[in-house]
């Protein structure tokens, strides 16, 4: 079950988000494809994605990411829980362009002069 509107997912027996309180769904359904735009064991990585995916209104899907804890052992070594798996950030197909376009613009290097006192 996930909640669409932070989307965050939650076990079978539960039915409303506890953060957003409203009824959850089974899927987040897309007009169009759905891709993979992250595969990660890191939470943080997941975390700053999602900030940006909101902070540009693009709606995405995380798939797993509540499952890297489940297993009392967490993330181990290259940060993933393997009995878990990895945790999938998807966006709309139709959304990509602007998606990598922003991770780019992240990218470039922010000039010496912004750290001087």
């Amino acid at each position: 079950m996930i909640c669409p509107n932070c989307k965050k997912e939650f076990e079978k027996n539960i039915y409303d988000c506890n953060e957003c309180f409203i009824p959850l769904v089974k899927e987040i359904k897309t007009d169009d494809e759905a891709v993979v735009i992250l595969r990660t064991g890191s939470k943080p990585e997941v975390a700053i994605l999602k900030s940006i995916l909101d902070d540009a209104q693009i709606p995405y899907a995380a798939k797993g990411e509540d499952l890297q804890d489940i297993i009392g052992l967490g993330s181990l070594g290259p940060r993933v829980n393997y009995a878990a798996g990895y945790i999938e950030l998807l966006v709309n197909k139709c959304n990509l362009e602007e998606v990598v376009s922003l991770l780019k613009a992240m990218q470039q290097e922010v000039p010496e002069e912004s750290f001087e006192e």
